[in-house]
């Protein structure tokens, strides 16, 4: 079975693309194969908003993803992973 990283217990939510890619490459020497980001990425800019109140919604988050949803995966790609959401 491929290791699975999941990013919700780093980021409980509220991932930051920055974030996300330093942790990509401190998981690469632990055979980890597929990096998924969790809830959050998806939440809209409005006041009081929350991943968990918002769902279905698909807004990416663009101050959390500067780069988009696609940038990230590139990033996560060049090191050596599967991005995943």
């Amino acid at each position: 079975m491929p290791v699975v990283y999941n990013d919700y217990y780093t980021s409980w939510g509220e991932p930051r693309e920055d974030h996300l890619l330093a942790i990509a490459d401190r998981v690469v020497p632990l055979g980890v194969r597929y990096f998924v980001i969790d809830a959050g990425w998806y939440m809209p800019v409005k006041p009081n908003a929350h991943w968990a109140t918002t769902l279905g919604d698909w807004r990416l988050h663009p101050s959390r993803f500067p780069n988009g949803l696609a940038g990230a995966a590139v990033k996560i790609r060049k090191c050596g992973l599967v991005p995943g959401i």
